[in-house]
């Protein structure tokens, strides 16, 4: 293990043993990944209701409440797009 990353991960794992710390933070990666799925999931489907959104007449999609469902699913699928760049 590179020195540097070792004396990292002391100083990060305090009183834990080093081991025990490493294992912490491995199953940490795998639930991140897990989580990294999960939105990429949520983001496809957010972006299909979308897409279904647009394709109705203007005159439904200026109805205000219609419109503000558009712009609110618009302003979700941004934040996971955000989110998932964050995790890779």
């Amino acid at each position: 293990m590179d020195p540097e990353l070792l004396r990292e991960v002391d100083e990060a794992r305090g009183l834990a043993k080093r081991s025990t710390y490493i294992e912490w933070q491995v199953y940490k990666a795998f639930q991140l990944d897990k989580m990294r799925n999960d939105l990429d999931d949520l983001f496809g489907d957010l972006l299909d209701r979308i897409l279904v959104l647009e394709d109705l007449p203007p005159e439904v999609r200026l109805i205000p409440s219609v419109h503000k469902m558009i712009s609110e699913a618009r302003e979700r699928v941004e934040k996971i797009k955000e989110l998932i760049k964050k995790t890779e």
